[in-house]
């Protein structure tokens, strides 16, 4: 099945390598510390692609108000610092997030969850209007 993900960073010089590393954590038979190991296949756009009017991968102040998707992952550096999806797996099976699938309202949930941080590293990690967004059409 195919799901629709976007991942929000600071603007990387090269998109696709940092789309991978944030990815590999989450590989189903990958050997990473994820619990929550979700594609075993990706590609930027795919089928979602010209969901967002601005490409697969433009600034998050040019993404449409009500776009919605069935995952957000927000990073920094590469690294994934809070990630939300309509369901989870726990162990047995899928269980519904409560969450929407809005990313504007998965923004307002990682700013809340980055305040929690010290200042000056939720300074830096939390997402801005200039970071950029990637469609990424994943598989599981």
């Amino acid at each position: 099945m195919h799901y629709y993900l976007e991942i929000i960073m600071p603007e990387p010089e090269d998109v696709e390598k940092s789309v991978a590393e944030i990815m590999e954590p989450f590989r189903e038979d990958g050997d990473g510390t994820s619990g929550e190991r979700f594609w075993d296949w990706y590609v930027i756009g795919g089928r979602w692609s010209g969901e967002k009017p601005a490409g697969d991968i433009c600034k998050v102040s040019e993404m449409p108000s009500n776009l919605s998707a069935y995952r957000v992952i927000y990073a920094y550096k590469n690294d994934p610092v809070y990630m939300i999806s309509r369901q989870i797996w726990n162990g047995c099976n899928y269980v519904e997030t409560g969450w929407n699938g809005s990313i504007s309202e998965s923004r307002e949930l990682c700013v809340a969850e980055i305040k929690k941080f010290s200042p000056q590293w939720a300074e830096k990690i939390t997402p801005n209007n200039d970071w950029v967004s990637v469609t990424v059409d994943y598989h599981c």
